[in-house]
């Protein structure tokens, strides 16, 4: 019996360790090409690179050493977010 409760009592530290928000599912982070991010917030390709190297947009590679970049699309809304209005 004693191994027993300490089981059910190690199971219960698991489910309370699984359910805590710390281990919340993470929303999954959405990017956008350059030229996707250009098409939806209306600016050319040399204004995107010209946000870009004055700091306003950061660009990502997903894949280690990769050469292609991408940009978080939250943070281009947060950066236009007239162009994100939802009527």
């Amino acid at each position: 019996m004693d191994a027993l409760t300490q089981i059910l009592q190690r199971l219960d530290r698991l489910e309370a360790n699984l359910l805590s928000p710390k281990n919340a599912p993470v929303q999954e982070e959405k990017f956008l090409s350059p030229k996707e991010a250009c098409l939806r917030i209306g600016i050319s390709r040399t204004k995107y690179e010209q946000l870009k190297r004055d700091g306003f947009i950061k660009d990502y590679s997903l894949v280690s050493g990769g050469r292609k970049k991408f940009v978080k699309l939250s943070e281009i809304k947060q950066l236009f977010p007239k162009d994100f209005a939802t009527a």
